[in-house]
């Protein structure tokens, strides 16, 4: 009887330790999300944690830095409510450490927030839930609702968002991002009224934030994928179809470079007068990076003080730079022209000259030029090169021929001939000239800059000439 006894009180007192253990299990777990989640763009602090026995209450604020909608950075308040396991019961029946519901405290957001910003129904702006099972992952699932935001420089209305996921013990991040179609009006500096509108956009999320350099700054790897974009103005019609963005961020050297990769590609881009372009791709790639260089840059262009230099650009950075070849790199930039294609690839890096020295650089920054690499390569189908150069030709005799009014006719068989003549004789002298050469079924261009030489199709091009060719 005494060890039946015994073992019920063990029992009891394990039942009784577990729900304390999650609450602090949850917690912990929680204030390493908040700061690891932080960015120079906002940053999520725990303003309260009242852990309890069986369950805990607490609020988040999200200090939000971007001043692009408002003139002040604002502060949201979150309230979270957490229940300890393991057994639990709310939205999600389940077994685990710790269950929680969020929602943002809409009685004391900022004032200039609720001027702006409006809803469509009384479902709360913002709503999240979710659970820790014993393995210590975090499930969870939060809504946006619809809304809209409306100021004197724009209007934005956005039908709703979800994100739901897993951040696992091991602090990698498995993320699933849906917005709802945006439709969005703003000025532009010009004062031209300018509309974009998106169908929905699903982007899928790969992050380790166990490996988080700096702040905003670890490897990832995402997908985005929207089937319609619309941009329109006075001065510009698209429409974009089927694009999609896959990227990857990951460090070398001892987490001291940042790689950048990205392979973007829209099935078709429909533009003014119905000209239409197909199977565009832009791969790029910003290419040995030193981390220091990064964080600077992001520190001194997401604060009010005026930026400073020094911060940015100093003898370590520039060392780094040139040591490893920091560049940029276009693997691939390619498009269809009523189905004929057109390619460019470039590939640019800091090299390092015998007589190299940061500290002279830093006195000197012309000297920059000098030590850049380019290497560049453009290949067009010669259907694409003759129809492009017909339409600026058509371009060119329409405006003269408007110049010259009524007095001037010429008829349509007229102006074929003139336009045939002028693209041959054109695409013949130009390549006559070395401008580019030609291919089986195309034209060929390659550039390449390099020890402060400049050459177009293997021929040296002096500077001073290539300046006043440009200006």
């Amino acid at each position: 009887m005494k060890k039946i006894l015994s073992g019920i009180v063990i029992i009891g007192g394990i039942a009784l330790a577990l729900p304390y253990y999650g609450g602090y299990k949850a917690e912990k777990t929680l204030r390493q999300i908040a700061e690891s989640n932080s960015t120079p763009e906002y940053e999520l602090t725990w303003e309260s944690y009242e852990r309890g026995w069986f369950k805990s209450e607490a609020k988040l604020n999200l200090h939000y830095n971007e001043r692009e909608l408002f003139d002040e950075s604002l502060d949201i308040p979150v309230n979270v409510t957490l229940k300890h396991g393991p057994l639990l019961f709310s939205k999600i029946a389940s077994i685990g450490w710790v269950q929680y519901e969020a929602n943002i405290d809409e009685n004391i957001l900022p004032a200039e927030l609720n001027e702006v910003i409006q809803r469509e129904d009384e479902q709360d702006l913002f709503e999240g839930h979710g659970y820790m099972n014993l393995g210590g992952d975090l499930i969870f699932e939060e809504t946006v609702a619809a809304f809209s935001i409306e100021s004197d420089e724009i209007s934005l209305n956005v039908k709703g968002a979800t994100a739901s996921g897993t951040l696992a013990s091991n602090q990698k991040l498995d993320l699933t991002i849906v917005i709802a179609p945006i439709a969005l009006d703003a000025v532009a500096e010009s004062n031209e009224n300018i509309t974009i509108t998106t169908d929905t956009i699903t982007v899928l999320m790969l992050a380790d934030y166990s490996k988080v350099i700096a702040k905003g700054l670890l490897p990832y790897q995402s997908i985005i994928e929207v089937k319609d974009i619309s941009v329109e103005s006075e001065e510009i019609s698209l429409k974009l179809e089927g694009f999609r963005s896959d990227s990857e961020v990951f460090f070398t050297e001892s987490n001291t470079l940042l790689q950048i990769n990205s392979a973007n590609t829209v099935k078709k881009l429909r533009y003014q007068g119905g000209e239409e372009l197909s199977d565009i791709t832009l791969n790029f790639s910003y290419d040995n990076i030193p981390v220091a260089l990064y964080s600077a840059y992001i520190d001194a262009f997401t604060t009010d003080a005026p930026v400073d230099p020094d911060k940015i650009l100093n003898e370590d950075i520039i060392e780094a730079a040139f040591t490893h070849k920091a560049g940029f790199s276009i693997s691939e930039a390619s498009v269809k022209y009523d189905g004929a294609p057109v390619s460019l690839n470039l590939k640019t890096y800091l090299k390092k000259s015998d007589n190299f020295s940061a500290a002279a650089l830093l006195q000197a920054p012309p000297l920059l030029i000098s030590s850049i690499v380019l290497n560049a390569e453009m290949n067009a189908d010669k259907s694409v090169a003759q129809k492009l150069l017909r339409k600026q030709m058509e371009t060119a005799i329409a405006a003269q021929l408007a110049l010259n009014g009524t007095d001037t006719t010429i008829s349509d068989a007229e102006l074929d001939v003139i336009l045939d003549q002028t693209v041959q004789q054109t695409l013949q002298s130009s390549l006559a000239l070395g401008y580019f050469t030609e291919a089986a079924d195309g034209y060929k261009a390659t550039v390449s800059f390099e020890d402060g030489v400049f050459k177009l199709n293997d021929n040296e091009l002096p500077i001073d000439a290539l300046m006043q060719a440009i200006q």
